[in-house]
């Protein structure tokens, strides 16, 4: 395997965040680190050019070591939605309330604001990740740090964690090689699989985010809990609709492009696959819904973490949003992530 090496030290300094749904990085201009200006500003769609040792970032030039915002996307260009003329990192925030996880109303849920990407973490972010080196022992997130800010009770990353990492890059692109992996597809717009709970983790932290939360992730399939009811599916437009096949989500045939479903599949908030195409790990133990639930997270120690969503080897009717319980060190072509932010 040929590794990219790439030398720039980044650590996910967040982009401005869109609220408006449409899939658009938005944001506020960037700065130098030193608190300056950043040099000279120019739009993005001019001609401008930034000096040798700056680069333009969302309208400003900013110096070229730089975080534009999440370090999978630094630099790379918008090649991901249907048309390929998106930010990959694109995030959506999906504005909070209470809903009834599972439709249940014995399971009721309050989540605050938080950001959730619009798209699964590519291979071509992942990439990024692996050739920063990344993801292993030596460099592995900080005790403490990917928490959510709402739960009080979340410690963030554990350093024992830390022994489930590749101690080379070499050997972490090795193991990433599983069974219908896409890391050497050639096809840097599928969704990143063969990840393990532990990696996926470190990758939200190193781009900026964090894992979801079971209930930020339901919540955002649900389309919340407004006045016009949760969603049966995602797109489910009346709420009560059970329109269900290939044109909405990846299923029963083969891995597809992010967003290749999308506006179609998407959403309330326009995250695209959030049924089909990979199942995404998140930060919950498998147990009992945690009751009440006010920004919870089940922290209960077991031996398996959930994943959701389905995948792309499921039947369309079985393909809905499911919590699939996985021991975390598990690889699977059927099981990638969508990082979360506050």
């Amino acid at each position: 395997v040929t590794l990219l090496v790439v030398t720039t030290a980044c650590y996910g300094t967040p982009r401005g965040h869109k609220s408006d749904g449409d899939g658009g990085d938005g944001g506020e201009a960037a700065t130098n680190a030193d608190g300056g200006d950043g040099g000279e500003v120019a739009s993005d769609d001019s001609a401008a050019m930034c000096a040798s040792d700056f680069k333009l970032c969302q309208g400003q030039c900013i110096p070229a070591a730089a975080c534009c915002g999440p370090c999978s996307c630094d630099g790379l260009p918008r090649t991901c939605g249907p048309n390929r003329d998106e930010d990959c990192c694109a995030t959506v925030l999906v504005t909070g309330g209470t809903f009834n996880r599972d439709n249940n109303p014995a399971y009721p849920a309050t989540v605050s604001d938080f950001h959730l990407d619009r798209f699964e973490v590519t291979v071509g972010r992942f990439n990024r990740f692996v050739a920063a080196g990344q993801g292993l022992q030596s460099t592995a997130p900080q005790v403490g740090s990917g928490k959510n800010v709402d739960d009080l009770n979340d410690p963030g990353w554990d350093g024992a964690w830390t022994a489930y990492l590749a101690t080379t890059s070499q050997a972490f692109a090795t193991n990433v090689q599983c069974i219908n992996a896409t890391y050497l597809s050639g096809d840097d717009h599928l969704p990143m699989n063969c990840i393990t709970w532990y990696e996926a983790y470190a990758f939200c932290i190193w781009d900026g985010g964090r894992l979801p939360t079971e209930a930020e992730w339901t919540y955002a399939a649900a389309g919340g809990g407004s006045a016009d009811g949760q969603r049966v599916y995602p797109w489910s437009v009346p709420p009560s609709s059970t329109t269900l096949d290939d044109s909405y989500s990846v299923n029963s045939m083969r891995l597809a492009d992010v967003g290749s479903r999308s506006p179609k599949g998407d959403g309330k908030w326009t995250q695209a696959d959030l049924v089909g195409n990979v199942g995404e790990w998140i930060a919950d133990y498998v147990v009992a819904y945690p009751v009440p639930c006010y920004d919870c997270t089940n922290r209960v120690v077991g031996e398996r973490r959930v994943a959701r969503g389905g995948d792309w080897t499921l039947p369309a009717l079985e393909n809905d949003a499911s919590r699939a319980q996985i021991v975390p060190d598990t690889r699977e072509g059927s099981y990638g992530v969508r990082c979360a932010r506050r």
